[in-house]
């Protein structure tokens, strides 16, 4: 009998229409709701404007994130929307178009029983003859990945005195480049972004900022991080970045965690 992960692969679902419809990506605990095409529009009722991006109940984490290829927020090219979206039980993946002669693929997924998530970003890029020489020296592809945060309570929860400050963001430490913190300023929610140390990125900024926005300008009292990056690119012209997003409606030491 085949293990359960290879029969999920005969689960996957690809399209390429209507992209402009939700998805969600689910575990126990954390899930996350945006379009097909790798937006996060304000959406919803319940709670208006504030229904996509990512949850971990009983908050709100993220508004959203999105990826740009480019050296500094001046000149980043953000990704279109994506052209291909796939869904299997487990994971999500936004095919996007070629930017700046790289194409990009995007694949998200909720730990089970974690109040996480991990965001995959694989590159290819594209050489021209004249890039020879640096193919074979191994040039790095400039990125950018911006994160909005939103931390707040769920539908209703101003009933038990909840109340939706203004978000803050800090590095956690100079020893771990790219390790922010982020706290609603009202209430004990916490998130903890970062990246995994596979990745082998080199992180040159983390820029924090309330009024730093990507494509997408969203509703609420979230902040900014965009991380500003070089990443290692092999022989092929495939490079790679993970995230991972950590989240507590009590401690930041249980988002640290």
């Amino acid at each position: 009998m085949k293990p359960l992960t290879h029969r999920w692969q005969h689960l996957r679902y690809s399209k390429a229409h209507r992209l402009n419809d939700p998805y969600v990506v689910a575990g126990r605990k954390t899930y996350i709701i945006g379009t097909q095409d790798g937006r996060f529009p304000d959406m919803g009722g319940h709670v208006p404007c504030e229904m996509g991006g990512v949850w971990s109940h009983p908050i709100k984490v993220l508004d959203g994130f999105w990826l740009g290829v480019g050296t500094d927020l001046d000149n980043v090219s953000w990704l279109p929307p994506a052209d291909r979206f796939e869904t299997s039980p487990v994971a999500a993946r936004h095919v996007y178009p070629e930017v700046l002669g790289v194409a990009v693929q995007q694949e998200t997924w909720a730990p089970h029983d974690d109040e996480a998530f991990v965001v995959t970003y694989e590159f290819q890029r594209r050489f021209e003859p004249q890039d020879a020489a640096a193919r074979r020296e191994g040039a790095a592809l400039p990125v950018v990945v911006l994160f909005r945060t939103d931390l707040q309570g769920v539908w209703l929860s101003e009933r038990i005195g909840w109340k939706d400050g203004q978000d803050k963001a800090r590095l956690v430490s100079e020893e771990q480049p790219g390790l922010v913190h982020a706290w609603d300023s009202e209430m004990p929610f916490h998130a903890v972004l970062g990246i995994v140390p596979e990745s082998r990125a080199t992180v040159r900024q983390v820029e924090i900022r309330h009024d730093l926005w990507g494509p997408e300008k969203t509703h609420g009292k979230g902040v900014s991080i965009a991380y500003l990056m070089d990443l290692p690119v092999d022989a092929g012209g495939r490079a790679a970045v993970t995230f991972v997003v950590s989240s507590s409606s009590e401690a930041q030491e249980e988002a640290l965690a």
